[in-house]
């Protein structure tokens, strides 16, 4: 429970990250106010959750509608914190290195979900934001070097060994990790010249590629493909809703459902991939 609190805070400035990003705000300092009426906000308004409740979802100022991008965002963190906190082990055996790893992928979990946010907002992939997953991941990778010990973290079942790679160095690791982000990031490419262009942006291939330098393979391919599945069927819906697909739809969101389903179920998804249709 403590993790999902946590989470629930993080949301918060994790959301006001991708607000002020997009409107080319300074989100290190300066308060937070309405977006209608731009009222202070005091610090029982920014409680994550539990102020939109108790605020019945309006501002206490002008009484316009909060967005209910707030609360989801908040809690949707709140979600993938915990679950990343019990799967690298910090609910049983807390540790330094293995609150290390909770943070790497913490940090790569949150940048995509500041990337979607972003996202929905502008249809466009703010590469600071990719350039600083890079520049965290050598950092890293050094860090994880230096211990001796490198993340074998599984966020799905057995479906990692499709592709196993011994990761015995920092050099292995490192190079393990371009190679799946090479792999992912040219699939995204030759998707888009396929379709010309309609089908995904080149900019969702700079997404799969900083994944690809977190994620082991299966994981990564997994939330590929539930990526894809929940695409289609969004896709679907608004070509039989509109008879005609003309809207540009940003496929990043969909990455991020992806992956955030492959951080919750993983397990789950592929175990019953396995038993149904492998066995």
């Amino acid at each position: 429970m403590f993790y999902f609190i946590v989470g629930l805070f993080w949301g918060s400035l994790i959301n006001n990250i991708a607000y002020r990003l997009v409107r080319n705000q300074n989100f290190i300092s300066g308060s937070s106010k309405c977006d209608y009426c731009q009222k202070k906000l005091n610090w029982y308004e920014l409680i994550p959750v539990i102020s939109y409740i108790i605020q019945k979802g309006k501002c206490r100022g002008c009484g316009k509608k909060i967005s209910l991008r707030y609360p989801l965002t908040e809690i949707f963190t709140g979600l993938f914190t915990y679950k990343i906190a019990e799967k690298t082990f910090l609910l049983s055996n807390f540790s330094l290195i293995n609150f290390i790893f909770f943070l790497y992928f913490l940090l790569i979990t949150s940048l995509i979900f500041i990337i979607t946010l972003y996202d929905l907002e502008t249809f466009y992939i703010e590469e600071k934001i990719i350039y600083f997953a890079i520049f965290a991941w050598l950092i890293f990778i050094l860090i994880f070097g230096y211990f001796n010990n490198f993340p074998k973290i599984d966020f799905t079942d057995n479906l990692n060994y499709l592709i196993y790679l011994p990761q015995l160095t920092t050099k292995d690791y490192a190079l393990n990790r371009l190679y799946f982000s090479f792999i992912f990031a040219l699939a995204v490419i030759i998707l888009f010249i396929l379709t010309l262009g309609k089908g995904i942006g080149l900019g969702d291939s700079k997404i799969l590629f900083i994944l690809g330098l977190y994620f082991n393979f299966g994981d990564l391919l997994l939330s590929l493909l539930v990526t894809i599945f929940i695409g289609g069927l969004f896709s679907f819906f608004i070509l039989l809703k509109n008879r005609k697909l003309k809207q540009t739809i940003p496929f990043g969101p969909f990455i991020f459902i992806g992956l955030f389903i492959t951080i919750l179920l993983g397990e789950e998804l592929t175990e019953m991939l396995f038993s149904k249709f492998l066995i």
